[in-house]
C-alpha cells in the first residue's frame, strides 16, 4: 500500500511525514524538508534586499519524483512572497545534477547576480553556483 503523507508547516522549516501505511510501518517518519532564513542580502550595489534563503531541501530517495519537492518549493515560495520577500536564493552543487536541472528547468531559477561564475568568471570553477528566481 502507498503510505499516505502528512505536511507540517513552521515559520522557516517544512517538512513532509510519513503516516505509515496498512502493512503497520513506523509512523510519522520525516520523509523530506526545505529550511530557509528571511534575509537581508547585499545586492552587490551597497542596498539591502529582504531574501528567502533556501539553506536545505531534502526528500528521502524512495519519495523523489512524486513531486514532494514541487510542493515543499511552491510553498517555500508562497512564503517569501507572503511575506514581501523580494527573491529567493539557494547555493546548488555544480555536481549535483539532479538538483540543477530540478531548479533550473522545472523551477525556473536562474544563476544570480552573485553567482561566482557571473562575478569573476577567470577564477577557477568553485563547485558551487548561486540560484535565484525573483518575485514577479
Amino acid at each position: 500500500a502507498t503510505a499516505e503523507t502528512e505536511k507540517e508547516a513552521t515559520k522557516e522549516n517544512l517538512s513532509v511525514v510519513d503516516n505509515g501505511d496498512a502493512a503497520g510501518s513506523t509512523p510519522r517518519q520525516p520523509v523530506g524538508y526545505a529550511m530557509w532564513r528571511f534575509l537581508l542580502d547585499d545586492n552587490g550595489y551597497g542596498e539591502l534586499i529582504p531574501v528567502l534563503y533556501l539553506w536545505e531541501i531534502h526528500i528521502s530517495s524512495d519519495y523523489r519524483r512524486k513531486g514532494l519537492g514541487r510542493f515543499l518549493m511552491t510553498l517555500s515560495e508562497l512564503a517569501a512572497w507572503k511575506m514581501k520577500m523580494n527573491k529567493i536564493t539557494m547555493t546548488v552543487f555544480t555536481s549535483n545534477k539532479a538538483s540543477l536541472d530540478f531548479f533550473k528547468t522545472k523551477l525556473k531559477y536562474k544563476p544570480d547576480e552573485t553567482d561566482p561564475a557571473e562575478c569573476t568568471p577567470e577564477e577557477p570553477h568553485c563547485g558551487y553556483t548561486i540560484l535565484s528566481k525573483t518575485r514577479a
